[in-house]
């Protein structure tokens, strides 16, 4: 209440003030006081809502920021009670407990780390298949030994 009354205030010693120097020149005092008073309402609510728009803007910059940087940290669980997929930020400083945003139970995500070789893939065609017939190659080695005799 006590904002709306200073604002108030403010706005008639703005509108008084003009009146009164356009009072000097002649002219009547009330009508350059209401022109004045309608003209600062009309500014303030140009200037708010621009800065509303500014600040909506910002925020959802802001929050689709957010969002971009949880989803890279983050999983998709299913509750262990209803089985209702949550969104859920990983982190491995914390324990990664959650609340189900369906039925609020407790839950808990444990993560396991597999550590492996890391290899290089042998340069071979991925559809050439290399099979010997040990019976097959016995029996060629032998008519070549054969025929060398």
């Amino acid at each position: 209440m006590w904002q709306i009354l200073k604002s108030l205030a403010i706005t008639s010693i703005i509108s008084s003030t003009v009146s009164a120097v356009v009072w000097t020149a002649g002219i009547e005092f009330w009508k350059p006081f209401v022109v004045m008073t309608v003209f600062q309402f009309v500014g303030f609510w140009l200037f708010n809502s621009y800065n509303q728009y500014n600040f909506k803007l910002k925020q959802t910059k802001l929050d689709n920021e957010r969002i971009a940087e949880f989803s890279k940290q983050s999983l998709e669980a299913e509750c262990a009670y209803c089985k209702t997929v949550n969104i859920v930020p990983v982190r491995f400083d914390i324990e990664n407990d959650f609340s189900c945003i369906n039925c609020n139970k407790p839950n808990a995500v444990y993560i396991g780390v597999t550590v492996t070789q890391k290899t290089t893939p042998m340069n071979v065609s991925p559809l050439l298949v290399n099979t010997v017939n040990t019976d097959e190659q016995r029996a060629i080695d032998q008519l070549q030994a054969n025929d060398q005799i």
